[in-house]
């Protein structure tokens, strides 16, 4: 690959030609080095190639000089004018993809200034040649990263689903951008249920065209947190859709994906079904016990706040203040923030009420860092979710009591 890729470079006429022969160089290097840090430098030289001018070290001038150009670029319109730029010859499209590897390394590498710059770079040129494919999925990229800014957030979110118009035919793209919106974004401030549909169709999508793995899944995730979230109806059904992406994962090799569906299975069994201890985790899907004793270090920490989280949810649901007490402490260390937004709104709103409800308790002092911690928002807007949930385990009875 990086023989032919070199012959092509060392014999095109134009810099345009060089365009996706520089693109396929650095996901070649990257995918053999992980050297994302270096991946950053090389995306930026080749950028540069084309008159981009980013440095390799952002400095705050820099970055108030480029905020000025963006805001003149856009002539000071909101970020809505972007969905209806037309599309750009497709020999541009490379340099968009360029935009998005330079945003996604440095997204790994925590390099927060570049990341904003190679988006604000790629609107720019947006604004004056037309919009590339991957420029939906770049404002989705950026939507995810200012989610501490609902607004805005919500803004980009909405505009990079609009921008997928321009795209009817583009399906990879369509998955990929409705993947990071619908799965992150979005249901910060709309309704749960209405993302279930787009991320279901991501994960078909993505299925199909053979997109990147953790995409694949992580819609799925964002579907499950966000159908448990709206506290719609449990039942074979829907745990036979769990089972189908658990079996996927498996046969990819993928054990982390496999034990976050595994819990999954387990949280809505243990709601739908009559066990002696329905807080536990020692049922056909998952045994918490068992299965945590096997991992590694690093992937046992994750499972155990996944596991933790979902017990906290049972334990308020059929009220057993000491699991709620033991999950507290098992998830009071764990950070607050999570760029999956169902999946933290879940966890984050539970906690919030089951330190509310464990008030009386002396153990609930050691939670008092940990409930300030907590909006108070999240414990109101999930307030509604847990009397459906608790609703429906009524009208529609379980074996289970609550």
């Amino acid at each position: 690959m990086k023989h032919n890729i070199d012959i092509v470079l060392n014999n095109a006429t134009s810099v345009d030609d060089m365009l996706l022969a520089y693109l396929r160089k650095l996901l070649t290097e990257m995918e053999e080095t992980k050297n994302y840090i270096e991946g950053v430098a090389i995306a930026v030289d080749i950028l540069n190639k084309y008159n981009m001018e980013i440095p390799k070290k952002i400095t705050k001038a820099y970055i108030v000089k480029e905020e000025m150009k963006l805001k003149l670029a856009m002539r000071n319109k909101s970020y809505s004018c972007l969905a209806d730029l037309p599309l750009c010859h497709k020999t541009y499209d490379p340099l968009f993809a360029l935009f998005r590897q330079l945003l996604l390394l440095s997204m790994w590498t925590g390099n927060d200034d570049m990341k904003n710059v190679a988006v604000w770079k790629a609107i720019q040129f947006a604004v004056k040649e037309g919009m590339g494919r991957d420029l939906p999925t770049l404002i989705g990229f950026y939507a995810l990263s200012n989610i501490g800014k609902v607004q805005t957030a919500q803004e980009l979110g909405n505009v990079a689903v609009a921008m997928l118009e321009t795209l009817p035919g583009d399906v990879e793209i369509r998955a990929f951008t409705n993947s990071i919106v619908h799965g992150c974004v979005l249901p910060q401030l709309q309704p749960f249920s209405s993302s279930l549909d787009p991320l279901a169709q991501a994960h078909k999508d993505l299925k199909l065209v053979g997109g990147d793995v953790d995409s694949t899944f992580g819609s799925m995730l964002g579907y499950f947190e966000c159908y448990y979230a709206s506290g719609l109806e449990l039942g074979p059904l829907f745990e036979t859709k769990i089972i189908v992406v658990e079996e996927l994962a498996t046969n990819l090799d993928r054990s982390s994906w496999v034990t976050s569906f595994q819990i999954y299975r387990q949280f809505a069994l243990n709601l739908r079904k009559r066990m002696d201890k329905p807080t536990e985790f020692k049922g056909e899907a998952f045994n918490e016990e068992k299965e945590l004793s096997d991992m590694i270090e690093s992937k046992r920490k994750m499972a155990f706040r996944d596991s933790s989280s979902k017990r906290l949810n049972l334990a308020f649901v059929f009220w057993d203040e000491e699991v709620m007490i033991q999950m507290l402490d098992n998830l009071k260390e764990y950070p607050t923030k999570d760029m999956a937004f169902p999946r933290i709104y879940n966890r984050l709103c539970y906690t919030g009420l089951a330190i509310f409800a464990l008030g009386h308790r002396k153990e609930s002092a050691s939670f008092a860092k940990l409930g300030k911690s907590v909006s108070v928002l999240y414990c109101m807007l999930l307030f509604s979710i847990v009397v459906s949930l608790q609703l429906t385990l009524i009208l529609f009875p379980s074996n289970n009591s609550v």
